[in-house]
């Protein structure tokens, strides 16, 4: 392999129907048009005007509601002995709540005083959830699809909400740059001219995302309906308990339950920047979840997740044999 993590090329697709999806689910441009389209479905719905968002999160997830004018709290996530401890203690009319790389944890907003959205981009592999009013996520994390936004709720949808077609433009740049970068990781070109293209695809989305609600692209709804989970759930699982063999140790999840499905490894490690730069310097692009915006409202045991964590790639694209090479490297860097 050319190059391991970074944006997918190719959809993990099986003869059949999934059942991930309710019936009745939306499709958008992006998991951020999706909640775009849940704060106006709230809006139209109810008297609200605060929300409580978890303190370990994108920006993505901060901007659809400053857009709206809602009062933001975020409650604390935050590390505790090496565990991730969240702590969910603020009343507001709203929360948004979310597990984090696929690892399932025991808490449960049934009990909520407010309207509770979960975002499922982490998690849709793990379970139904059942404790939220609203779901939504984003399926670009996990495979290669253009679009990949969707939502559903326990609540019939307004039909006010204007909604846009989806954006060829946008569609067409992320069309380019992943058949670029498919010719590329089968060596049938050293260009890496895809990156370019990939970046400005991200710019329009992230003008559209200010625009407003935009549907998904209709081969992407397929897509979605006839993923092969069975192959994801599998590969990633058998790749991350390969790196768990050697890593272990610094893993914010150091142990694999039945029902998880990773998203990525990740570890915390002083040295995290410095670590980055090696592996990419060896072909290897582990992302940071997530780099803090002018929008993030931290404390000091807030901010100490955001300067410490690395994810570790571990998806289906690979084989344990790449995963030995990715711990091989992470521990010789860290024997120095």
């Amino acid at each position: 392999m050319l190059e391991i993590g970074s944006e997918f090329w190719e959809v993990d697709n099986s003869t059949k129907k999934n059942h991930l999806f309710p019936s009745d689910t939306k499709w958008f441009l992006s998991g951020q048009n999706a909640l775009n389209f849940i704060i106006d479905d709230i809006k139209s719905k109810h008297d609200v005007s605060s929300v409580a968002l978890p303190s370990w999160c994108c920006d993505s997830m901060i901007i659809p509601f400053i857009i709206n004018d809602f009062d933001i709290s975020f409650y604390d996530i935050e590390l505790k002995n090496g565990n991730l401890v969240q702590k969910i203690d603020k009343e507001c009319d709203v929360i948004l709540a979310m597990d984090y790389f696929g690892y399932e944890s025991s808490y449960n907003l049934s009990n909520y005083n407010g309207i509770v959205i979960r975002d499922l981009t982490h998690s849709i592999f793990i379970k139904e959830y059942k404790d939220a009013t609203y779901y939504f996520g984003s399926l670009r994390k996990w495979t290669g699809v253009y679009t990949g936004g969707y939502a559903w709720s326990n609540e019939k949808w307004t039909d006010e909400i204007p909604v846009r077609d989806v954006d060829r433009k946008y569609v067409s740049l992320r069309c380019q740059a992943m058949k670029q970068k498919h010719d590329y990781i089968e060596g049938l070109t050293k260009s890496k001219g895809y990156l370019e293209i990939y970046e400005e695809a991200e710019d329009v989305l992230d003008e559209c995302n200010l625009k407003g609600v935009y549907n998904a692209e209709r081969a992407d709804i397929l897509a979605a309906q006839t993923l092969d989970i069975d192959k994801i759930k599998k590969k990633r699982r058998e790749n991350a308990k390969e790196l768990l063999k050697s890593i272990s140790d610094i893993a914010l999840f150091p142990e694999i339950s039945d029902n998880d499905c990773p998203l990525f490894v990740p570890i915390i490690i002083e040295c995290r920047d410095e670590l980055k730069k090696m592996l990419i310097g060896k072909g290897v692009y582990c992302p940071v979840h997530w780099p803090i915006s002018k929008h993030h409202i931290l404390t000091n045991r807030t901010r100490e997740i955001y300067e410490k964590e690395l994810s570790i790639v571990c998806d289906q694209r690979y084989s344990t044999e790449d995963m030995k090479k990715i711990s091989c490297l992470i521990k010789e860097y860290m024997e120095k």
